[in-house]
């Protein structure tokens, strides 16, 4: 059994778009993917070297493929693992008074040892969710400012289907009691997940969506962090050799962010979750409004000597939201396969007259209980 990958090619000239982490794998075709498009893209990473690097194999392949395109790619200072580095990179940002109509939170570390960064804080905790939280509320001035005039703008956040594993333990989330690093990992991503479902909602009727995803099975270099213990690493590599019939290289695994970022028919304001390109249901968790509130909270706590005063003010907690609103509304319920309001409002494989599309086909898992997304990781 198997499905389409599928992303309409749509003309970005003069649009602005930030990928995290473009440097390899998923962000990195993302990235070029985009300039292909006419953004003006910009690679966020820490690595200036490798950075550099990306940017010039980049602009190579483009020419190779395209010879008489001109793009415009460039590359900014991210490190992930500092907030002042996030701060000062939303501060340069802001000082190229340009617009922002796409930021895709790709970048993100997996199965670390325990890591504390600078500010004292679990690594895959801070730089898959805290960092890119700091990002995003930093640059949503921008992004709002752009949406009054383009009334289409998209926040992408790259998620795994691990977030289903996932705990949400308030009192442990920086291993205050204990740690795994696969449980760490996994965590990351459901508080990706759910924050995703806050964020929407502090955002209605802005020209702004939010999309959270699963990219499936991904050949990246997320496993490399595994070579220093002898059972993660080996089931890792079966791991690998299990997936070999799902699994998918970068370029595919970017389709799905692609689709979130620039499909015209995911302007709806409303926060998915997507696996394949097609919306799904998150896990139960993910959905819970309370504990969404309790990790915005949690986070904005964290964060708040970082962010601008203003900001802080307007997305603090609560906001006299109420439950009825989380993964229900209009505005953020993630819609099932056979909802009849997905087929009328997300018709994913209808882009309209004229629109090309980038599809790959690839295969899904089936099981007892039916056809499921690829494991994998982000």
């Amino acid at each position: 059994m198997g499905s389409n990958l599928s992303f309409p090619r749509v003309d970005l000239s003069g649009k602005v778009a930030v990928v995290t982490g473009a440097n390899t794998g998923i962000g990195y075709e993302t990235a070029k993917a985009l300039s292909v498009m006419g953004a003006h893209t910009i690679i966020a990473c820490r690595s200036s070297e490798r950075a550099h690097a990306a940017v010039e194999r980049m602009k190579e392949e483009i020419g190779r493929e395209f010879p008489d395109k001109s793009v415009i790619i460039e590359y900014m200072l991210l490190d992930l693992s500092s907030f002042q580095s996030t701060k000062d990179f939303t501060v340069a940002f802001k000082e190229k008074n340009i617009p922002l109509h796409i930021l895709i939170n790709n970048a993100g570390v997996a199965w670390l040892p325990l890591t504390m960064t600078e500010d004292g804080y679990e690594a895959h905790f801070q730089i898959n969710h805290l960092s890119h939280f700091l990002l995003t509320l930093e640059l949503l001035p921008v992004m709002l400012d752009t949406a009054e005039s383009c009334k289409d703008c998209r926040i992408v956040i790259v998620s795994s289907r691990l977030h289903t594993s996932a705990e949400f333990t308030p009192g442990n989330m920086n291993a205050e009691q204990e740690y795994s690093r696969t449980k760490f990992y996994s965590n990351s991503k459901l508080y990706n997940v759910m924050s995703a479902y806050a964020l929407q909602r502090r955002l209605e009727n802005v020209g702004v969506t939010v999309s959270v995803l699963h990219p499936g099975s991904v050949e990246t270099e997320l496993g490399r962090n595994t070579a220093d213990s002898f059972w993660l690493n080996f089931f890792y590599k079966a791991y690998k050799v299990a997936m070999i019939p799902v699994i998918r290289d970068a370029q595919k695994g970017a389709a799905t962010s692609l689709n979130a970022a620039v499909n015209p028919d995911l302007s709806s304001q409303r926060c998915l979750y997507f696996t394949d390109c097609s919306p799904t249901l998150s896990s139960s968790l993910s959905r819970d409004f309370k504990s969404q509130e309790q990790l915005w909270e949690i986070s904005m706590s964290i964060i708040k000597e970082w962010l601008s005063w203003s900001i802080h003010q307007k997305y603090s907690p609560t906001m006299g939201l109420v439950e009825e609103e989380v993964g229900f509304s209009d505005k953020a319920r993630p819609l099932s396969d056979d909802s009849t309001e997905r087929k009328e409002q997300v018709k994913i494989e209808e882009t309209g007259e004229g629109t090309p599309m980038i599809t790959f086909r690839v295969s899904r898992e089936v099981t007892d209980e039916g056809e499921l997304e690829p494991n994998g990781t982000s």
